[in-house]
């Protein structure tokens, strides 16, 4: 049966019934009585398949839906204080991947992988950190996303180097992967940087985070903020 046609039997607009048909209208209790009079449809049954429908479209958009937790102030730790820490410890480069990781860990959500080697681990073939996230925040991207993590002084000549080493991986992996490079210096130009290499196309998407973002970032985690500290 034709869209008009089956409008005429429900004396609604084609109009009307198309939007429903299409998913722009919802279902309504007339339009409900409607189909159970003309075509002895179950009305309990259509509202209960339009719940269903509306609960999973809106499980969707929530994991795209990037917003920051609120977490009561317990320490305040600046960008310069983190740049300190990468001056003065030797061993922040080893333990950059573990504050990283106790970032992800306690303010992801959905997570299926963290994996950021630390410690006498971080000096390890590969990426510094893999991440698969059914939902995002505005740290970690949803889906599945490589990390390149770095102490060095010119972030942007780092983050270059670590963004052509990893363009030798299969493109089909690639486009699945959001590219992410962390940096414990502050870098005034790593949104343009993002931008630039985002526009190559390479991959699923391009981030760039720095001393400033590892800030913001630290605000909500507590954990972070005491294992810092220390």
């Amino acid at each position: 049966m034709t869209v008009k046609a089956a409008a005429e039997r429900l004396n609604v607009s084609r109009v009307a019934l198309s939007n429903l048909l299409n998913g722009r209208a919802s279902l309504s209790q007339q339009m409900a009585l409607r189909l159970k009079t003309a075509f002895g449809a179950d009305a309990d049954e259509l509202f209960r398949i339009q719940a269903e429908s509306g609960s999973a479209r809106r499980r969707e958009e929530e994991r795209t839906i990037a917003v920051r937790s609120y977490v009561p102030r317990f320490l305040m730790i600046e960008a310069s204080q983190i740049e300190s820490w990468a001056d003065h410890d030797e061993k922040a480069r080893r333990r950059l991947p573990v504050l990283v990781r106790r970032l992800v860990r306690s303010t992801g959500r959905e997570l299926r992988e963290v994996a950021f080697p630390g410690y006498g681990q971080g000096q390890r073939r590969g990426w510094d950190g893999r991440v698969a996230a059914g939902a995002a925040t505005p740290w970690i991207p949803e889906g599945r996303s490589g990390w390149e993590l770095s102490t060095a002084k010119d972030p942007a000549r780092k983050a270059d180097s670590d963004y052509e080493n990893r363009l030798a991986l299969p493109a089909a992996e690639r486009a699945e992967t959001t590219f992410v490079f962390v940096s414990s210096r502050s870098w005034t130009r790593k949104n343009q940087w993002a931008s630039e290499r985002r526009e190559e196309g390479h991959w699923k998407d391009v981030r760039a985070l720095d001393a400033s973002d590892l800030e913001q970032w630290l605000e909500e985690s507590i954990e972070g903020q005491v294992w810092l500290a220390e």
